[in-house]
């Protein structure tokens, strides 16, 4: 953006600010969006070429509606219908997703499982870590680069316990080495083989329900939980002489970042947006219009969303999908989801790299911060930290390792009695790693023991580094928080491998 000066008296933008998705308590991550596109219209608005007070007013205008006024579920459902009419949107059944999962090693067995060609006495020994799952099994996929199994390519196999007939796939995606080299695939029950089965177009069968509940597919053991059942359906696969070894080996099971409980895939019937046809078809219309969206960075230029909310949000009463003019639509800036300009920024992170969220219970609400901090703190923190391209995580480690780079360089030039350059590198460290740094991100990270003494430390240290040079506050401000002189104390030096000038 411009100087005022160099703006047209034409000059006009349009940012929208939709409501946060929300079911529960604002966390940081709410504010950190909302702050972005608060501080984005202040600049729009001051930046009004030449007008007075008065006429900025009556340019700068604030429209607000609800996602569920009655009017906008109108137009939704409305746009939804026609979308579906033209075949844009279709129903279609997928894996939940596994966002909020986390992998773990953990010990578990292999199972190798005999599936017999049809028609032969031959067969192929397939190792699964779940046999209970072999009831929806609709495949076994193989790599085409194996030479062990080329001869089978195209094949079929009778289902060792349904009796089902089932082809032999190939897909380079197949582990040579894992196993047997051959994968029975059950596009219900794991995500890799769901893949596999939209890939190669595959049934997607479920011997389980909406709770985990083994279904009619299974027999006898309908009704039970589907990990109750692995110790006696394996003895059962050893009996009919199916199961020929279990090995030991180390895997990553799906943990629930919620629960702590193993995740286990789940079928969902869900609406979808058929994306790269609406592309085509507003193409025909707008060639290339792609091209003329401004991406702060380039990697996310496949992002996409559809722009019925500023139709609807800048209409006027009753109005239904108008023809905005050109100085209001397409929008000028919007945080996250493209129109002229598109502002991605990333998320915030506690110390161990997860995401702040409600459901993993690491959130900060911001009215905590800004009741302790005051709102103008929490904004400039945000806003500082706001680098496109990077998320935003408190690493404890970090600030001892940048103490450690001080000592250094603090006492090197010490020794060549570059005083300058010492009290320089302490002076930058209190106000841009400490000060402006450090106490700023541990605003967002809970404040626990942990967090509290690492803190303290680099305060202390440094404040008995600066005393030689400003001992009167110094000493003061040691007395307060520990109640011993600080001519008592001494550095503790920490040691550290990395280069010099890194501060």
């Amino acid at each position: 953006m411009g100087a005022a000066k160099n703006i047209p008296h034409n000059f006009t933008g349009t940012l929208l600010l939709p409501p946060p998705n929300i079911t529960g308590n604002l966390h940081l991550g709410h504010a950190f969006e909302s702050v972005i596109q608060d501080f984005l219209s202040k600049i729009e608005k001051l930046q009004l070429p030449e007008l007075d007070t008065d006429e900025k007013k009556r340019n700068y205008t604030l429209q607000t509606c609800f996602t569920l006024d009655p009017i906008i579920q109108e137009q939704v459902r409305e746009a939804f219908v026609k979308l579906y009419q033209d075949g844009f949107i279709y129903r279609g059944t997928n894996v939940i997703s596994d966002i909020e999962v986390e992998h773990k090693p953990a010990q578990s067995k292999l199972y190798y499982l005999k599936y017999p060609l049809q028609n032969s006495n031959d067969y192929l020994l397939v190792a699964t870590s779940r046999p209970e799952t072999i009831f929806a099994d609709v495949a076994l996929f193989v790599n085409p680069n194996d030479p062990r199994y080329q001869k089978y390519l195209n094949q079929q196999i009778k289902h060792p316990w349904t009796g089902k007939i089932i082809p032999i796939l190939a897909d380079e995606s197949i582990k040579i080495d894992f196993g047997s080299g051959v994968l029975k695939c059950t596009p219900a029950h794991d995500f890799t083989d769901y893949e596999l089965g939209k890939k190669y177009q595959l049934s997607v069968i479920s011997c389980t329900d909406e709770k985990g509940i083994l279904n009619e597919l299974v027999g006898q053991w309908q009704g039970q939980e589907i990990s109750s059942i692995r110790e006696e359906f394996v003895a059962r696969l050893v009996e009919k002489g199916i199961c020929a070894k279990i090995e030991e080996y180390e895997t990553n099971l799906a943990y629930s970042s919620k629960s702590g409980a193993i995740i286990e895939p789940l079928l969902s019937q869900q609406w979808f947006l058929d994306l790269p046809a609406l592309i085509k078809q507003v193409e025909k219309k707008q060639p290339n219009f792609l091209t003329k969206i401004n991406f702060t960075t380039s990697q996310f230029r496949k992002t996409l969303e559809d722009g019925l909310w500023p139709l609807v949000s800048l209409a006027k009463e009753r109005e239904k999908f108008p023809s905005l003019q050109p100085n209001c639509y397409p929008i000028t800036t919007l945080i996250t989801v493209p129109f002229q300009q598109v502002l991605l920024h990333g998320l915030i992170r506690d110390k161990y790299g997860k995401k702040m969220s409600k459901s993993l219970g690491n959130g900060v609400e911001p009215e905590v911060l800004i009741e302790k901090y005051g709102c103008d703190s929490l904004r400039l923190f945000l806003l500082e930290n706001n680098v496109w391209g990077s998320d935003l995580i408190y690493n404890e480690d970090k600030v001892v390792g940048k103490l450690a780079i001080l000592q250094r360089d603090f006492f090197y030039h010490l020794e060549k009695k570059e005083i300058n350059f010492a009290t320089t590198k302490l002076i930058k460290f209190a106000r841009e790693k400490l000060s402006n740094e450090y106490l700023e991100l541990s605003k967002i990270s809970p404040w626990d023991a942990s967090t509290k003494n690492t803190l303290l430390f680099v305060y202390q240290q440094l404040l008995i580094m600066l005393h030689p040079a400003i001992p009167f506050i110094t000493e003061y401000l040691y007395q307060e928080i520990t109640q011993r002189e600080i001519l008592n104390e001494k550095i503790e030096r920490i040691e550290t491998e990395t280069k010099k000038n890194e501060l």
